[in-house]
Formats: structure tokens, sequence, C-alpha cells
């Protein structure tokens, strides 16, 4: 659990995006690193208001930190993005490394159920304020790999829309794969 890390503790939140994690975690007083890949959402993170978090823009599979942590987080699916087994492999053993003894490593994943039953081929719809989000889903059951293509409408001041598209992949892995990649590292579930 979380709260078995002492206030102050060091927390490297992966995938961090536009630390939508990354700072309520500072606010409960940890100190905190967040690094993702994305120049454009650090960019985001770093504009909100911050107390001394580092953020560092690097791939989940290969970071550098400059000493351990007590602590990593990967929320949001981040594992899911990593479209290869070997990949998986690599990241939680950069996590396995930087990690002090007794620390904790908590992630989230979709699961293979929710790919195939929920997201499989549906289309989706979100509206929220000035932005509308057109959602297409395509499910690979063999491969496990969904592809998601965003469309994003954003209402700009003088009234008119701006549209950003984008494609998202993401692999849906069982939990005994997982488990299996985690002991491979030396976690201890």
């Amino acid at each position: 659990r979380l709260s078995d890390i002492p206030a102050g503790g060091l927390i490297l939140d992966l995938a961090c995006g536009t630390g939508s994690v990354t700072l309520p975690l500072s606010e409960l007083g940890y100190d905190m690193i967040g690094v993702d890949s994305s120049e454009q959402m650090l960019s985001i993170a770093a504009a909100k208001k911050q107390s001394g978090i580092l953020w560092s823009r690097q791939d989940m599979r290969s970071f550098e930190l400059y000493g351990t942590v007590d602590a990593a987080v990967c929320c949001l699916d981040g594992i899911n993005y990593l479209t290869r087994q070997e990949d998986v492999r690599a990241c939680f053993a950069r996590v396995s490394l930087f990690m002090n003894k007794g620390g904790i490593f908590i992630f989230d994943v979709s699961s293979i159920y929710k790919y195939k039953n929920i997201i499989a081929q549906n289309d989706f719809i979100l509206e929220d304020g000035n932005v509308l989000c057109a959602w297409r889903n395509s499910y690979n059951e063999k491969t496990r790999i969904c592809t998601m293509n965003l469309s994003f409408f954003e209402r700009q001041t003088n009234g008119l829309y701006r549209r950003t598209d984008e494609c998202q992949r993401h692999k849906a892995y069982s939990v005994k794969r997982l488990k299996t990649l985690l002991e491979e590292t030396g976690f201890t579930l």
C-alpha cells in the first residue's frame, strides 16, 4: 500500500502524462519524479501548480534515475501502451533496478476482458465542457492489440472547433503473464 510509504518518501510516476496522479501525490507530502516520453504532456504537467516535482522526458523501458525510489506508480493503463512483452519486461526491470529494498510498485492495466467485451469494436462519443471526443476501436483477439482512433473537437474562443486526431495502440496482458514478468524482474508479489 502506498500509505506504507512515509511522508517525504520518493515516488516515481511512470507514464505520468499531464501529472494527474503526480500532483495529488505531491500534495500528500511525497517527493515526486514524473517520467513520460511525451514532451507535450510534460509541458502541460510542468505548467500546473507544483512544488519541487522533477519532470523527466524518458522512455519507461529505459529510464535512468540518479538514485533509488521508495515506490513507483504507473496509472491510467500506462503498461498497456507497451505492446511487446519484451518492453513490459524492460520496464519492470528498470523499476526493480531503481527500487529501494522493501519498496512497492503499483500499476493498473486494462484487462483482456475489457478490451474484448467492452471496448472491442465499439465506438464512443465523450463530451466534457468545450471538448468532444469521437473514439473508434478495433480489437484483434489473436494479438490482443486494441487500436483506438480518437478525434478531438475543441471549441475555440471564436466559436469554431479545432480537430485533432490520434491513434493509440494498447496490448492486453493476462494476470498470469504480468505476475511472471514481475517475478522474473525481481519483484515479490
